[in-house]
């Protein structure tokens, strides 16, 4: 399976640095800061079996051809999907995606799904539209960025149906649904870890990490301490590092670590964003939408996939004593140039970034393109009417994918720090409908 080859060659599924994390929440069934208890389950479903952790990157792959055949026949090319599949798995990351246990595929499915589910589910079947509501469910689940994320996205949905009769078709109450099951579902597998309903933890120090980084929580503490409601951070104020890197995942008196753990920080944390967005709004939507800009551009393939790292490790080790043979012969684990110490430059996988970022930047400049010509074209001649409707409605989908990659941007930029991972795992959806063009095109050229 095309989508599957990166896991094949390397003889293992690969693995992220949080991919420990994700390992130890599905078999313990415990919960952990920013790492979904629903999401480890999914990766390690039938994880103790001989199958190890193949079965849920087999999921997602499975997952990922359905919604490319789905996109593919509601525009029209249902006939030449595969060629779709190919390509997108030949120039493009998606299947280092795919490969990994990690939710960062469900980012792109859950647009994927969101478009077709707001503006195609008239040609959509009951079950169809099921499956698709179950995705974004999943991808909500999984990670909490992604449900900003679908939020956000649901609102031009809602504009368009109301100021647009040409849009009056669009559904937004069965993706607003899905997200809400999402939140559901989350919050019940907390509940049967903890006995209370309970999201993922962890996610005010993340914001608390960003805030360090851009100076606004070290103004907020300045005005405010000394203040027995974030009194450690007000200790510590002295010592807070520069990065969001450093304070969340480093040693020493400024650090999570260095002030008793993230959940013993999760309150203070809280109460200081909170205080920030109140006290600076300004300054906020600022700093995120220059951290946003940032991170549009920024993006790239397999990022993080190094090896010899403990907290992937040792849960593999501890958890699944009968993978760990695979897992050391894997090439991931066994070629030095995967080391962390040999990353990003010397990894073999960074020579994938001389095709997929150019194709990155050139399918974002068609999609742009592709919108402005639906917006600007007008019909004339035999046959044209029936052209400008498939243009238009590929110009929705690249609108659409565009509007997702901005707002996934700007989300990942206000809640993290920039990094190349949070947009090199959907910038592979700019190229569908430049691909999807050229398959109409040729379609219509050889088969009239």
């Amino acid at each position: 399976m095309l989508l599957l080859l990166p896991a094949v060659l390397n003889g293992f599924p690969l693995l992220f640095y949080d991919s420990g994390g994700y390992v130890e929440r599905g078999l313990t069934g415990t919960l952990a800061p920013g790492r979904s208890l629903v999401y480890g389950q999914f990766a390690t479903i039938l994880a103790t079996t001989p199958l190890g952790l193949w079965p849920g990157i087999a999921l997602q792959a499975a997952a990922t051809l359905w919604a490319f055949w789905l996109l593919a026949r509601v525009h029209g090319a249902g006939a030449h999907a595969f060629l779709l599949i190919t390509a997108m798995a030949a120039l493009t990351g998606v299947a280092w995606y795919v490969s990994q246990v990690m939710p960062d595929i469900l980012a792109g499915l859950m647009i994927l799904a969101l478009y077709l589910l707001s503006f195609c589910a008239l040609r959509l079947s009951f079950w169809e539209r099921v499956g698709l509501a179950s995705i974004v469910a999943l991808a909500v689940a999984a990670h909490m960025a992604h449900l900003a994320l679908a939020l956000v996205l649901v609102l031009p949905v809602i504009l368009l149906r109301t100021l647009s009769v040409r849009f009056r078709h669009a559904r937004p109450i069965l993706p607003l649904a899905a997200a809400g099951l999402g939140v559901a579902v989350l919050a019940a597998a907390g509940w049967l870890a903890t006995g209370r309903p309970a999201l993922t933890p962890g996610g005010a120090v993340f914001v608390l990490g960003r805030l360090v980084q851009d100076g606004i929580a070290q103004a907020v503490l300045d005005q405010d301490c000394p203040n027995p409601a974030f009194a450690g951070l007000c200790a510590a104020r002295a010592h807070l590092p520069r990065s969001a890197n450093d304070f969340l995942w480093g040693r020493g008196p400024g650090t999570v670590d260095g002030l008793g753990g993230w959940d013993t920080l999760e309150a203070e944390a809280r109460h200081l964003v909170l205080r920030s967005v109140v006290r600076m709004p300004g300054r906020q939507a600022a700093t995120a939408l220059v951290a946003g800009a940032e991170q549009f551009m920024n993006f790239r393939t397999a990022g993080g996939l190094a090896s010899g790292l403990w907290f992937v490790t040792e849960p593999i080790e501890r958890l699944l004593p009968h993978q760990v043979a695979a897992f050391r012969a894997a090439r991931q684990q066994s070629d030095p140039r995967f080391a962390e110490a040999a990353w990003p430059t010397q990894s073999p996988v960074n020579t994938l970034n001389l095709l997929h970022r150019p194709v990155g930047f050139l399918s974002l400049g068609l999609c742009l393109v592709m919108v402005m010509a639906a917006a600007l074209r007008s019909p004339s001649g035999r046959g044209a009417v029936d052209e400008r409707e498939a243009l238009s409605s590929l110009a929705l989908l690249a609108g659409f994918i565009l509007a997702a990659l901005a707002a996934n941007a700007v989300i990942c930029g206000a809640l993290s720090n920039p990094s190349p991972r949070y947009q090199g795992r959907v910038i592979w959806l700019a190229s569908i409908p430049p691909i999807l063009w050229l398959l109409r095109r040729w379609r219509h050229s050889y088969f009239p």
